[in-house]
């Protein structure tokens, strides 16, 4: 995957319209933070495990489960490049789920 292709998953959820009801279910800016810091991260061959968790709980709920898994095994296999496929692919769901509601 392309580092476009994931900058555009990211940026997607930036016209999110904070409300306080969104605001409680999940903070999409510090989803996104999060997110980018991760992609610098395992472009750098680097698994912050802090960082991961973080990311994993806010996306937990929000982001279909077999996704999530797939994403933490990847990590867990330090297979990077599926890593960045499989969190794409949850920034992706979560905006879709955003243009939902």
């Amino acid at each position: 995957m392309k580092f476009a292709a994931v900058k555009q998953a990211v940026t997607q959820l930036e016209d999110f319209e904070v409300t306080e009801a969104s605001s409680a279910k999940y903070d999409t800016l510090q989803i996104n933070r999060l997110a980018e810091q991760l992609y610098a991260a395992l472009d750098g061959g680097e698994l912050p495990d802090a960082l991961i968790d973080e990311l994993r709980l806010k996306l937990r709920g929000h982001v279909n489960d077999e996704q999530l898994n797939d994403f933490v095994s990847a990590v867990n296999f330090f297979d990077f490049k599926r890593a960045r496929i499989a969190l794409t692919e949850c920034l992706e769901t979560l905006g879709e789920n955003k243009e939902n509601k």
